[in-house]
């Protein structure tokens, strides 16, 4: 199959922000921001941090409206968030060479 011309863009949110490592092969980075989006340890992982038998926790993003929707026990934000305020997440979008674009894929597991 050819690789694909169009553009892959990476949002780094966490530690992509700060080291996004040569894996990714970026040709630019812009600083931005995503709306309505919070930051939370709410992805179960066992390859970044943990193990099949004792799974940890990263970082991931999940939209605010979702995120207030979910039951169960959890730490309120409303501080972080007041009601009315649109959260956003600082992040970094780094723009991929596209003919690396499969390859740092799988590199992140997508």
């Amino acid at each position: 199959m050819a690789p694909d011309k169009r553009r892959y863009i990476v949002f780094g949110y966490g530690s992509l922000i700060y080291n996004p490592g040569a894996d990714l092969y970026p040709i630019t980075s812009t600083p931005g921001y995503l709306k309505g989006y919070v930051r939370r340890f709410a992805q179960r992982s066992e390859d970044h941090r943990g193990t099949p038998e004792a799974p940890g926790r990263v970082v991931t993003l999940i939209r605010k409206q979702d995120w207030d929707a979910l039951d169960g026990p959890r730490i309120s934000d409303s501080q972080a968030h007041p009601a009315g305020v649109v959260p956003v997440v600082w992040g970094m979008a780094y723009t991929i060479d596209p003919e690396r674009a499969e390859e740092v894929k799988a590199y992140l597991g997508d």
